[in-house]
């Protein structure tokens, strides 16, 4: 079996590889985009309900605003201590409750806060991986093409390895002659 032709199988079978590799690569890389788009589409849901939240606990204030601007009124109008010390009271009742559901409000977005930043920070990891993958696969491109083109050219590169006894060029006398190296044939090499 000549030199060319286990320099070509070597090549090619380096090619394939390379080709496999590289694909194994881009297939980690779809799987990491669709686990990060997953993350943001959840990020995008929690930013959607924490700004839904926020409108509702708004809409509470303003009522609860009006309520107790209302019983402040029906409590002056009707001018009798009772009727103001209820006011007062719902009053009081209605800014305890609001307080309460403030509270509960903000605890939970602080867990939609805290769970957006862990998803975000899942989101860098992922792009680092990706990133990674990326340079892993433009590695394996390239050392499939490479390993083509040694296939493509083994003829070239098994020349190479091909050992043959070639006559010197006429008027040279051995096999370094005019190479600007010794001639082992020549006497003056032996000579003192």
């Amino acid at each position: 079996m000549s030199a060319s032709v286990i320099i070509s199988a070597i090549g090619t079978a380096a090619s394939i590889f390379g080709g496999i590799k590289a694909n194994k690569e881009a297939k980690k890389q779809r799987q990491a985009i669709a686990q990060q788009n997953q993350l943001q589409k959840e990020n995008e849901k929690t930013k959607r309900r924490a700004g839904f939240m926020e409108m509702l606990a708004e809409k509470r204030k303003n009522q609860r605003e009006q309520y107790i601007l209302r019983s402040k009124v029906q409590a002056r109008d009707a001018g009798g201590a009772a009727i103001a010390e209820s006011g007062q009271l719902g009053s009081i009742g209605s800014m305890s409750t609001q307080f309460q559901q403030s509270l509960g409000g903000l605890e939970t977005r602080n867990q939609m806060q805290e769970n957006m930043s862990q998803r975000n920070m899942q989101v860098g990891d992922l792009q680092t991986g990706i990133n990674q993958s990326a340079s892993r696969q433009q590695g394996w491109l390239q050392f499939s093409t490479m390993a083509g083109n040694i296939a493509g050219n083994a003829e070239q590169y098994g020349n190479l390895f091909n050992i043959s006894e070639t006559k010197p060029a006429s008027g040279s006398s051995g096999r370094f002659s005019g190479t600007g190296g010794f001639n082992a044939s020549t006497p003056q090499m032996w000579s003192p």
